[in-house]
């Protein structure tokens, strides 16, 4: 606090807010921590720190999660891709599209839907190459296309599977 005090906020303040929101929330405090990641979001937007918007973005949505409907966490996840690509930052740009694909899901969107989101998300990934994240899609999509096809139709079981 002292610091801030005599130092003021800076670029960097909104990430901070937010990984101490979400340390609070992952100790059992989660409307304070959900206050924190409010809070960081207004300082982001106050202070125009676009260089840790994604960061920022991606990291409130932890704890969002735990207090809004997931539907709600699409926009923002899209919003912190976005982000992350204009500050440069390709992985998290990556990992904040593979998670909004996943949330997709989730939310029980259409399974055609979410299989169009993911070939999106693996094109997206491809021209990185980061090995770990198309490996991860390249799985993902083989699921996809398991669950789409005639033989799972056949065998709802397999749905319970994922």
């Amino acid at each position: 606090m002292l610091l801030f005090k005599s130092s003021g906020l800076s670029n960097q303040s909104p990430i901070a807010f937010a990984l101490f929101g979400t340390l609070l929330s992952t100790i059992g405090n989660i409307p304070v921590g959900h206050r924190f990641s409010l809070l960081s979001m207004a300082l982001l937007n106050k202070l125009n720190s676009q260089d840790v918007a994604g960061e920022v973005m991606y990291v409130i949505t932890r704890v969002k999660c735990l207090v809004e409907p997931l539907q709600a966490l699409n926009e923002l996840q899209t919003q912190a891709a976005l982000a992350s690509i204009s500050a440069g930052d390709m992985q998290l740009a990556c990992v904040n599209r593979a998670l909004c694909c996943v949330n997709n899901f989730w939310t029980g969107a259409k399974l055609a839907d979410v299989n169009k989101d993911f070939r999106q998300a693996i094109n997206f990934v491809s021209p990185t190459h980061d090995i770990s994240n198309v490996l991860m899609g390249n799985e993902a999509e083989v699921e996809l296309d398991s669950l789409l096809s005639e033989q799972s139709n056949n065998n709802p079981r397999q749905l319970m599977l994922l």
